[in-house]
């Protein structure tokens, strides 16, 4: 009996020796796995190539601290994983951010509307008008001196339920197009029927007592090119209905109109 333990006593250390061993590579596997796992679920969820080569370079990182914890024991292993997915993680976001930006501005270079060369080019400016017998040949003949014909496509007045209408004023100014309503329709329902009449590039709603100055519509096509999606408001001061001037001084971004 005495000799069969100590044959025993040997090969059950082998057996313990050999079972630790492969728990240790086992867990060693799995630490690996686990330092890996943001980068693998980058790869899946987005197909990113660069973010999850950058995410595995971290974990190669991480692996290589892993071993020098393990043969110093100087940081638990679930605290080095926080620590390890709180940077991956925070590196995600940032990128996301940046692609974010990057779209925003690739969009905002890119899309522009159908003018020519893809560029924002022309303009049909609509007025919805009631009872602007008084201001309105003053304004067509403003904004026709004061915009290029190659910019200006027409201008669409909607005369809603003036009386008398406004048709007559309109007359010899062949880049005008008048819309009757009969009876007042408003605002918003008249604004949108010129819109939708409109064929130039980009839409400018304008009221029927205004003055823009030369070289108003520059930086209003410089915006829209920007992104066609852009709503841009001009800045508008004051306007003198007697001597048609301008107030520079008092400027805002809705019309105003000393009566």
């Amino acid at each position: 009996p005495v000799l069969l333990l100590v044959l025993q006593a040997p090969t059950t250390m082998a057996l313990e020796a050999h079972h630790s061993a492969h728990s240790a590579k086992l867990r060693q596997t799995i630490r690996a796995l686990l330092l890996f796992a943001i980068p693998l679920a980058a790869w899946f969820q987005t197909g990113d190539g660069t973010v999850a080569a950058a995410l595995a370079g971290s974990s190669v990182i991480a692996n290589a601290v892993e071993f020098y914890r393990m043969r110093r024991r100087c940081l638990p292993f679930p605290v080095l994983l926080v620590l390890v997915y709180a940077a991956q993680l925070a590196f995600c976001l940032i990128m996301v951010h940046s692609q974010i930006l990057i779209k925003a501005q690739v969009g905002d270079a890119g899309i522009v509307a159908q003018g020519s060369g893809g560029l924002v080019e022309t303009m049909s400016i609509v007025m919805a008008a009631h009872n602007e017998h008084k201001y309105m040949k003053r304004t067509l003949d403003s904004i026709i001196e004061n915009t290029p014909a190659d910019v200006l496509v027409e201008i669409i007045v909607v005369d809603d339920g003036s009386s008398p209408p406004l048709a007559p004023l309109t007359e010899g100014y062949s880049l005008v197009r008048v819309l009757r309503h009969e009876a007042r329709r408003g605002l918003i329902k008249s604004k949108t029927e010129g819109g939708n009449q409109a064929r130039g590039d980009m839409i400018m709603f304008l009221d029927a007592h205004i003055k823009p100055e030369p070289g108003w519509h520059i930086s209003l096509l410089r915006h829209i090119n920007v992104n066609y999606k852009r709503v841009v408001v001009p800045l508008i001061p004051i306007l003198d209905e007697n001597t048609w001037e301008p107030n520079n001084n008092a400027v805002g971004v809705k019309m105003m109109f000393d009566w």
